[in-house]
């Protein structure tokens, strides 16, 4: 991610002629308005603190994973410098994840592999902050909240288990048994059957550039602020989780 970063502020500074310095134009924008496209892919997980919360849960690793996005954008230009933008966006997102769980009463291992994948309708509202290096390259830096509204989701898991009874067989050697539970679990990630709350908000931060007046490309880091995971019954303490998401995408402006 940091390779990316660097990436786009060098193309920035190329961008800038040696001659020219920057101003910031507080001047009265041309046009009131502008309507521009967004398409792309983002990078998301979810948190949790299962390790914590939950009893036998000895480690958890959650995974990023790839999903898509698209939407509209709305530039409501206060000032050539400013701009309030809202959007409105349809994504997917999803994450990989393992459980281990150790219950030392049995004893036994359980190790749980599985996937989230979810739909959300999702509100951003950032100021956008503008510069212009030349008649042709604009830099944007955004910052402001977002709110989003799961649409539909799912979790597949698969379990296997180990587990030594306390018990010897026929030449007096401790007894083990594997127990492998085959096939595809699935359960819903939202609703009355869901482990994940369907309303989300937090904010997004970012940069971007427009080019030839029309083209955009920008970076987003999104951080969820509420904690999205529902309460689960015999849990030693609440458990929290929080949605976080990379956005990469491309554009065109009206």
């Amino acid at each position: 991610m940091k390779r990316i970063l660097w990436a786009v502020a060098l193309m920035l500074v190329a961008a800038v002629p040696e001659s020219k310095a920057i101003e910031l134009d507080t001047g009265n924008p041309e046009k009131p308005f502008a309507l521009g496209v967004r398409v792309g892919a983002n990078c998301s997980n979810l948190s949790n603190n299962y390790t914590s919360s939950m009893y036998n849960v000895t480690s958890s690793d959650n995974q990023w994973k790839a999903g898509f996005m698209a939407g509209v954008v709305f530039d409501l230009n206060i000032k050539k410098y400013l701009v309030l933008q809202p959007g409105f966006f349809f994504e997917t997102r999803a994450n990989d994840y393992r459980l281990t769980m150790v219950d030392r009463d049995m004893p036994s291992v359980t190790d749980v592999n599985g996937s989230y994948s979810s739909t959300y309708f999702k509100i951003p509202l950032v100021m956008s902050f503008r510069l212009q290096f030349t008649p042709k390259v604009e830099w944007q830096v955004d910052f402001g909240p977002y709110f989003q509204f799961g649409l539909g989701g799912s979790e597949k898991f698969n379990v296997y288990s180990l587990s030594a009874p306390e018990r010897t067989d026929d030449a007096g050697f401790p007894y083990v048994e594997v127990n492998t539970v085959d096939g595809r679990y699935k359960r819903d990630y939202f609703g009355g059957d869901g482990f994940v709350r369907d309303y989300d908000w937090g904010f997004k931060m970012g940069t971007g550039m427009l080019l030839m007046e029309h083209y955009y490309v920008g970076i987003h880091y999104e951080a969820g602020c509420r904690n999205v995971m529902k309460p689960v019954e015999g849990s030693r303490r609440d458990v929290n989780g929080h949605n976080k998401a990379w956005d990469f995408t491309v554009g065109y402006v009206f």
